[in-house]
């Protein structure tokens, strides 16, 4: 399953704040969760403001993946003006700003009246000195939003989860490190990340295993593998891989909320996804890593697509190329459901669609199968290479017609014939 979903800290005075994270092992069935109602009541009262501004530096660092990013973060602001820094006025700063960017690309950041202080190399929150690199803050009053930090990739972290569920999180050396549900809640999710996990580290992976689940032999094999069979360089970067004996855990690390919901879950559950800091799996079982892997390995060395059905299928592909049986499975579920139209899972491929429009057998959706065999007969018919780039582009329609020559109609033709010939 793939992507991607408090003011003060513990050392408060307990009487005004009730905090978490303290105990040599901490429960985490036993935390807060917060309002999964969509928005917290917090973002409800600054949307109330009649007049928003969306504010940008001038000039931002590496203005192509600024502006990548602002392209997606823009659609949570659509009834927002947009004005770069210099061209506020006096009065803008009466009505509620939403400030997007890297801290130190604002020219003057206490003009905009926030506890968030700017210093030479980064920030001050709460008395604390952020200057990593790898540190980001979300922030929400009635009146500011703020995604800030100290790289874009700490902001793309905090934009692509559901920090609106939180008056403020905070991304300290690249991980989750403070989550604020209220001012008299706050979640050190540093302190159980110490209190709970085992850390080591291979050459490609940072890991973080639940003390309850005790040793777990992750090898760079997995990796290794993934690159050997889809034709992908060794990467460059590690990866942060959280195995977590409890699936609130899970939900927790990754914010999973918007599809797991707010209420405790059984502790049989098992689920895994790719999160802004890394891939999180419940419990011991390595192909639940080696799935996630694939994806944020696949994700940073070819790229994003807005189609689920393409996300999960070249996963699936990659399953194929090592595992007979699944590539069987996937070959009976398409002879049982032989007549169902996979347009909207093509063409729509959007979480909802790739969960729900498909027939289900064990409770689960056949869409996963179904999307595998459809990115097989691509690679199959037009290589490798020509997915990669087919993979990456944003407009479906325009994209099999460029790279197939084919309108989406008639490809998915070509696949049932495909299907009949072959299965």
């Amino acid at each position: 399953m793939k992507h991607i979903l408090f003011s003060t800290i513990f050392l408060l005075n307990i009487v005004f704040h009730q905090v978490y994270g303290q105990e040599d092992y901490i429960d985490v069935r036993k935390l807060p969760v917060p309002d999964c109602s969509g928005k917290t009541s917090i973002w409800n009262d600054f949307n109330k403001n009649i007049t928003k501004i969306l504010v940008i530096p001038d000039n931002p660092s590496d203005s192509v993946e600024f502006f990548r990013m602002f392209n997606h973060i823009k659609e949570l602001f659509v009834d927002s003006l947009i004005k770069k820094e210099s061209q506020l006025i006096e009065s803008d700063f009466k009505v509620g700003l939403a400030i997007y960017g890297l801290i130190n690309d604002f020219n003057n950041w206490n003009r905009f009246n926030l506890p968030i202080d700017q210093i030479s190399n980064g920030f001050l929150f709460n008395g604390i000195e952020y200057s990593k690199n790898s540190d980001g803050i979300y922030f929400i009053s009635n009146d500011r939003v703020v995604y800030s930090g100290n790289s874009l990739e700490e902001i793309w972290k905090l934009q692509s989860t559901v920090a609106a569920l939180y008056k403020y999180m905070i991304f300290k050396n690249g991980l989750m490190d403070k989550l604020c549900i209220n001012d008299s809640t706050i979640i050190d999710v540093a302190k159980i990340r110490e209190s709970n996990y085992n850390k080591s580290s291979t050459k490609y992976y940072n890991l973080f295993v639940d003390k309850k689940l005790g040793e777990i032999n992750i090898s760079d094999s997995i990796i290794l593998d993934i690159c050997d069979k889809t034709q992908l360089p060794l990467p460059e970067f590690k990866i942060n891989a959280f195995l977590h004996n409890d699936p609130n855990a899970t939900r927790l690390f990754s914010n999973f909320y918007f599809m797991t919901g707010c209420e405790t879950l059984e502790p049989t559950m098992k689920f895994g996804n790719v999160q802004f800091d890394g891939i999180h799996t419940t419990g011991n079982d390595i192909n639940f890593v080696k799935h996630e892997t694939f994806h944020y390995v696949w994700e940073k060395l070819v790229g994003e697509s807005p189609n689920e059905f393409f996300n999960e299928g070249i996963q699936k592909y990659y399953e194929f190329l090592n595992d007979t049986a699944v590539s069987s499975y996937a070959k009976n579920i398409q002879q049982k459901y032989a007549d169902y139209d996979l347009t909207n899972l093509v063409t729509v491929g959007n979480k909802e669609v790739f969960w729900n429009d498909a027939p289900r057998e064990n409770n689960w959706t056949i869409a996963y199968e179904l999307s595998g065999l459809f990115v097989k007969y691509l690679i199959d018919n037009w290589g490798l290479n020509k997915f990669k780039q087919f993979f990456v582009s944003k407009n479906i329609e325009e994209s099999f017609i460029k790279y197939y020559e084919l309108t989406s109609k008639e490809i998915i033709l070509n696949y049932n014939q495909w299907v009949k010939n072959n299965y």
